[in-house]
């Protein structure tokens, strides 16, 4: 707790007012508290009267003060965080770096937008300038720890490596020993995993992420299913909109035969999902049918296993007759109800599914021939030989 920025926020405040009350003469300057209030994006959203949200705000704040780098890096961490919009973001960011090349937050910030692109080598190169100008900060490591682990060519070993160094620098990072224990998790160190997911939680009760993870681990790993059921309802309890565990707690039921249970809880993530849409989302498909309609191509959407079609035929309200669709809900529902849930996937990453195993890929594969062999031919594959 000492570590978050409104705690020192605070701690600078009260400073301020016992000095006051010491030197009853002199005027406290606010100087100090005025610049971390109008500099930091997050001290703004704490302290607005209503969360700022709006592009708008920030291209004003840039030209009113163009050469101010931090308007560009909040823009930056604005279309990264709120908007998706990771292209943008690294415009804005390299305009930050630009104006100001000593900035480790801003080259930390450009080595994750460009982690999210996929763009692995670049990101590093940024996360590398950020160590030359600060070697303790523990959000650089931590940045490097996920580049490490979820780039194609992984290195588990450095992403540990990583987040180590991030619990050496600041012990009590609860988010480190979070990073840490999924690490363990994937080198299949699960008692390690275990005891450090539980750390987290010492640190922070209310982390509902770390509670899912635990349950991951639970479930998938260890098969511990009662163990996997509470730490499942200990994240909802905390964020009981989240479709993911929702789902995830469904596929518990499901793999200890309580149907009923697992139907409830799989409905439940399908309505919260069905009230939400991501517009990075939205606007990525519309962008692909554009692209295709230009080449008079059909455009097939396939469904993620295990989840409901409606979703994805709610981004295209309308236009559902042009695209073939791809129902992957039911035909997994009943293979992993027949045979398990680890013949057809390999982790627990999406909740009520994740990566396919060579089993699932075959049937994912077949199931998207079948829908369209259906759509022009009438025909179905389903028992030819792939």
């Amino acid at each position: 707790f000492r570590n978050v920025r409104i705690y020192k926020f605070t701690k600078l405040i009260l400073m301020q007012f016992d000095n006051k009350i010491k030197n009853k003469n002199v005027v406290a300057d606010n100087k100090n508290i005025s610049a971390l209030v109008t500099d930091n994006f997050f001290l703004k959203k704490c302290f607005a009267q209503e969360v700022v949200k709006d592009e708008d705000y920030f291209k004003r704040s840039i030209l009113d003060n163009p050469a101010n780098d931090k308007n560009y890096a909040e823009l930056g961490w604005f279309y990264m965080n709120e908007k998706r919009n990771y292209l943008e973001a690294e415009k804005a960011l390299k305009k930050a770096l630009e104006l100001n090349p000593g900035s480790d937050v801003s080259y930390s910030n450009l080595g994750q937008c460009l982690r999210m692109q996929g763009k692995w080598s670049q990101a590093e190169e940024m996360l590398r300038k950020a160590f030359l100008l600060n070697l303790r900060s523990d959000n650089i490591y931590s940045s490097l720890g996920w580049l490490y682990l979820s780039r194609p060519n992984r290195d588990l070993v450095k992403a540990e490596e990583s987040f180590k160094k991030v619990l050496e620098i600041n012990p009590r990072a609860f988010d480190g020993y979070s990073d840490l224990g999924l690490c363990y998790r994937e080198e299949g160190k699960f008692s390690e995993a275990e005891t450090i997911f539980k750390k987290s939680i010492e640190l922070n009760l209310r982390n509902h992420w770390v509670y899912f993870q635990l349950g991951c681990l639970y479930a998938f790993s260890k098969g511990d299913y009662l163990s996997a059921e509470w730490a499942f309802k200990k994240s909802l309890e905390l964020n009981p909109d989240n479709d993911v565990v929702n789902g995830a707690l469904a596929l518990v039921y499901w793999e200890t035969e309580r149907s009923d249970l697992a139907e409830k809880y799989y409905r439940k993530a399908n309505e919260i999902r069905g009230e939400k849409l991501n517009n990075l989302t939205y606007r990525s498909y519309h962008k692909i049918k554009e692209m295709l309609d230009l080449r008079h191509i059909k455009l097939v959407c396939v469904q993620y296993p295990v989840r409901s079609l409606e979703p994805l035929k709610k981004i295209f309200t309308g236009d559902e007759k042009d695209i073939i669709f791809v129902d992957n809900e039911k035909i997994f529902k009943d293979v992993i109800k027949e045979n398990g849930y680890k013949k057809y996937f390999i982790d627990m990453f999406g909740g009520d599914f994740g990566h396919c195993t060579s089993e699932g890929n075959k049937l994912l594969a077949s199931n998207v021939a079948s829908q369209i062999l259906k759509y022009y031919f009438n025909k179905n594959i389903n028992g030819y030989k792939q």
